[in-house]
C-alpha cells in the first residue's frame, strides 16, 4: 500500500497510489490507483515533468508506504527524513546498521546509497520527508545568516546540495512533531500548508544537526577539522549499537566499526555521549525493555531475551537498579 504527494514550488499538489491505504488523503476514495503523477481531480501532469522518485528542486515529496516481509536497496534522490509510523524497519548505511522505530527518523544524504529490511510478520507503516535541493540549501542560508558569527556546522551547504550528519533521530521532540503535522497534512492536499509544514520541518533538521556541533566540541584533543568527522563515526558505531541491542557485542567490534583504536573509541564515545560504550548499551537495553513493559503484553521473559539478557534473575536485577521498581510494578503501573 502506498501513497506519495509532490508539492512543487509554486504548490501546486500532485499524487500517486498504489492498493487499498487506509491514510490515504479523502479526495482519493474510491479513484482506484494511479501509478503516474495526478492532480487531485484526477489530471495527469505534464509527462516527464516529475520524476517518480525525487522532489523538484524547489519542492516537497512525501511518501506513505505499508508492508511486511521487504528488503530492497536503492540510492535517495534527495535529502531525506525516514520515519517509521508503526513498527520498525533496519537500515544499513554508511557501513552500520541503523534501526528506525516507531516515533523515530533516519537522516540520509542525497546519493547515498542504502538498504531497507522489514521483518516478516505485523504491518509496518513508513513515513519519508525528501527535500529538494534548492529548497533545503535556501532554508540552510536563511539559518546560517542569522547566526552572530560563524561557527563549524554538520550542515554542509554545497553548491546545489545539503548534506547532513546521517543519524537516527529518535523521538519525542519538536522534530517528531513537526513531522507527525506534516504527515497529518497529507489528507488535506493543501499545497499552501504541505509547503509550511515542510519548512518547519527542514529547519527543525537543520537546528537539530547544529546542536551536534556542540556535542562534537566536547571530543577534546583534536583539531576542530576533524572532530566532525570523529562523531560522524561514533554515531554510526552507537547507532549500530542501538540496532543490535540484543545481540553480543563487543569492544573491538564497535571501534572498528568507529575505524577507531579500543582505547581511542571508548574515550571518544564517552566524551561525546557521557558514558562509556558498556554502560550506554546496558542503559539503552534497559530503556527499550521498559517501553515494551508498558506498550505490549508480551511476558517479561521474552522481553528480557529481545533486549540481550539471558538470565530472567539479572534482568530483574538490572532493572530495579536503574528504575527503583520491578518489571512486574512497571506493567502494573501503566
Amino acid at each position: 500500500m502506498f501513497l506519495a504527494l509532490l508539492v512543487d514550488g509554486d504548490g501546486s499538489v500532485y499524487l500517486r497510489h498504489e492498493g487499498a491505504d487506509l491514510h490515504r488523503p479523502r479526495a482519493l476514495a474510491g479513484s482506484g490507483q494511479a501509478t503516474e503523477w495526478h492532480t487531485a481531480g484526477g489530471e495527469p501532469a505534464a509527462p516527464g515533468r516529475f520524476d517518480l522518485f525525487a522532489p523538484p528542486p524547489e519542492g516537497l515529496l512525501l511518501t506513505s508506504f505499508t508492508s511486511t516481509g521487504r528488503v530492497f536497496t536503492s540510492r535517495a534522490e534527495a535529502l531525506s527524513l525516514k520515519g517509521v509510523v508503526r513498527g520498525r524497519e533496519t537500515f544499513e548505511l554508511d557501513r552500520g546498521l541503523k534501526e528506525v522505530r516507531q516515533g523515530a527518523f533516519l537522516v540520509v544524504n542525497e546519493g547515498h546509497e542504502y538498504t531497507s529490511v522489514i521483518e516478516p510478520g505485523e504491518p509496518v507503516e513508513t513515513f519519508c520527508v525528501a527535500f529538494g535541493r534548492n529548497l533545503a540549501a535556501e532554508v540552510a542560508r536563511g539559518l546560517n545568516s542569522r547566526r552572530p558569527r560563524p561557527t563549524e556546522s554538520p550542515c554542509r551547504d554545497t553548491p546545489g546540495s545539503v548534506e547532513l550528519l546521517e543519524a537516527v533521530l529518535p523521538g519525542p521532540g519538536e522534530l517528531v512533531c513537526a513531522a507527525e503535522n506534516l504527515r497529518r497534512t497529507m489528507a488535506d492536499l493543501d499545497g499552501e500548508a504541505l509547503q509550511e509544514g515542510g519548512l518547519e520541518l527542514l529547519a527543525r533538521l537543520l537546528r537539530a544537526q547544529d546542536r551536534v556541533r556542540q556535542e562534537a566540541e566536547a571530543l577534546e584533543g583534536l583539531r576542530r577539522t576533524d572532530r566532525l568527522e570523529v562523531y560522524r563515526r561514533l554515531l554510526r558505531a552507537r547507532d549500530s549499537m542501538e540496532a543490535t541491542l540484543g545481540q553480543a557485542g563487543s569492544l573491538e567490534r564497535w571501534a572498528a566499526q568507529a575505524d577507531m583504536s579500543r582505547f581511542h573509541f571508548a574515550r571518544a564515545f564517552k566524551a561525546a555521549f557521557g558514558m562509556s560504550p558498556h554502560r550506554y548499551r546496558m542503559t539503552r537495553r534497559l530503556e527499550r525493555a521498559r517501553e515494551l513493559l508498558m506498550r505490549s503484553g508480551r511476558p517479561t521473559t521474552d522481553i528480557a531475551l529481545e533486549v540481550g539478557f539471558d538470565s530472567p534473575s539479572h534482568f530483574a536485577a538490572a532493572y530495579r537498579r536503574r528504575f527503583g521498581e520491578t518489571p512486574g510494578q512497571t506493567r502494573q503501573a501503566n
